[in-house]
């Protein structure tokens, strides 16, 4: 179904429609993106570590998960590229939509999601891109654990995350590279298909 968003060719031939029509197609496909790389995270950490989810609960997890997913995504990418507006605003609308279908505080989710986006964003200026998101979604995991409530954790570096999860991002991160690579081809395919036509 993503694929198919991101495919997404609409009929009107009139030019400004026509990009209004594929930007939203676009940014729909890459929210929903960003939900199925939250569950498949979520599945690796609930067979990682059962004790985690049974103690912290589904959706204060999952919240997580969708934080560091949408950010492994937008820290992926180019910040002078074209992609890379669209995937901010698209990371933007996680936070009303996760909202909707969450019994957690509507406050709650937005401070402690927006407060993962900073964090997370940080990686941007770190030698090592995808070591900082791991370990710093680590340090958020290991909080977690330790029985500190989603909302309000403050991380601090000298704090050091535990092994497990920083094996666990890892994994993740590795995995969201392949995936990255895959959505970007079908965009660029779809511009270069959309450029033939006109």
């Amino acid at each position: 179904m993503v694929w198919k968003q991101l495919e997404f060719r609409p009929k009107t031939t009139h030019p400004t429609l026509r990009k209004q029509s594929i930007d939203a197609a676009m940014k729909a496909a890459v929210s929903s993106s960003y939900s199925l790389l939250a569950v498949e995270y979520f599945d690796i950490i609930a067979a990682k570590d059962k004790r985690l989810v049974n103690i912290t609960g589904e959706e204060p997890i999952l919240l997580e998960c969708l934080a560091f997913a949408s950010s492994v995504v937008c820290n992926g990418v180019n910040p002078e590229s074209d992609e890379y507006e669209l995937l901010l605003d698209s990371r933007q609308s996680i936070v009303p939509s996760f909202n909707q279908m969450s019994l957690l505080n509507t406050d709650e989710i937005e401070n402690a999601i927006l407060s993962r986006f900073d964090l997370y964003d940080k990686a941007s200026s770190a030698t090592d891109r995808e070591t900082y998101l791991s370990s710093s979604n680590a340090r958020v995991l290991t909080c977690i654990a330790g029985g500190e409530h989603f909302s309000r954790i403050k991380i601090r570096y000298e704090d050091s995350p535990d092994l497990a999860y920083c094996m666990t991002s890892q994994e993740f991160v590795s995995h969201v590279d392949g995936k990255l690579k895959e959505i970007f081809s079908r965009i660029v395919k779809r511009e270069m298909d959309e450029e033939y036509d006109f």
